[in-house]
């Protein structure tokens, strides 16, 4: 499991490894997609692209520095209580991993994720579209917190990774 979680976030932090990569890009919240449609009205289509090119850099960045997160919590997963036997086509190991320990990683991955934001300057990218958007009026004002946003896309994709390298090695052994 530590290989295969080292080879997905290798594959994640490479340059473009999400915007590059359509299993795991992230794109602008499908929450806003109204919010999206009125930008791009406005003009505003290559700002819009521009973000979703620095939320995927966000999270290419953040997984070179929290890969060690990842291999501790792998660690410390007591895999004798999980054998390949009982591994069946609706669970996995992948499954248990988000399972037991999302939360923890969530909480690990969010000061990191954070940080990364405040140096690519993301957030406020970010804010300069939602207030364009805030000041039409008769429009509901948007409160959406980009930060979850983008920690829980970043672990959604590198679940999605490790998911994939899994079912390779499942493939090969069966």
């Amino acid at each position: 499991m530590i290989s295969i979680t080292k080879k997905s976030f290798l594959k994640a932090s490479i340059n473009g490894g999400f915007y590059n990569n359509s299993l795991i890009k992230i794109i602008f919240p499908k929450e806003l997609t109204k919010t999206k449609l009125t930008l791009i009205k406005l003009g505003l289509e290559n700002k819009l692209l521009r973000f979703e090119k620095q939320m995927n850099k966000v999270a290419e960045q953040s997984c070179e520095e929290s890969a060690n997160i990842f291999i501790q919590s792998i660690s410390a997963i007591k895999f004798d209580k999980i054998s390949i036997t009982n591994i069946d086509q609706n669970s996995s190991l992948t499954d248990y991993l988000i399972n037991k320990k999302s939360k923890e990683l969530y909480i690990s991955l969010y000061p990191l994720i954070e940080k990364k934001i405040f140096e690519s300057k993301l957030l406020e990218e970010y804010n300069f579209l939602i207030n364009k958007y805030n000041k039409i009026p008769f429009t509901k004002k948007i409160n959406f917190d980009i930060k979850d946003y983008i920690v829980s896309k970043t672990l959604e994709g590198i679940y999605s990774l490790i998911s994939e390298e899994e079912n390779k090695i499942k493939k090969s052994l069966f």
